[in-house]
């Protein structure tokens, strides 16, 4: 079972799902004061167009999540969670980090970076 059929919240509310739908302008309706306090829409959607032009397994699970009251020197302090997810497909394996805020009692998407390797295996002997 995926997490918005666990929590029963719908599928836009699953951190990413509005990028994995190419919804990119959608996410800055939803973004955090900190990522407006840094960023104006349009570098926003240009950065997660950008970073979604890599190719990634499809699928998500979810590896854990953290939380802290700082996540970098230009953003205000706060209360923070990162979500890291990974996604894996034969040799590849991609992890998503997803940065929310907490902003009048409601978790905003305020950052997402993603790693992608391929795992090459070894040549003759």
């Amino acid at each position: 079972m995926r997490g918005a059929e666990k929590t029963g919240r719908g599928r836009d509310d699953v951190p990413g799902a509005k990028a994995d739908g190419k919804r990119y302008a959608e996410t800055w309706q939803t973004a955090g004061p900190a990522l407006k306090g840094m960023r104006n829409e349009v570098m926003w959607v240009n950065t997660l167009k950008l970073t979604r032009k890599i190719p990634l397994p499809q699928g998500r699970e979810l590896q854990g999540i953290g939380f802290n009251t700082r996540v970098d020197a230009r953003a205000p302090e706060g209360e923070y969670a990162l979500l890291e997810f990974v996604r894996r497909a034969g040799d590849t394996t991609a992890t998503e980090k997803v940065v929310m805020q907490k902003h009048e009692s409601r978790w905003m998407i305020v950052g997402y970076f993603v790693n992608k390797r391929v795992n090459l295996v070894g040549g003759k002997d």
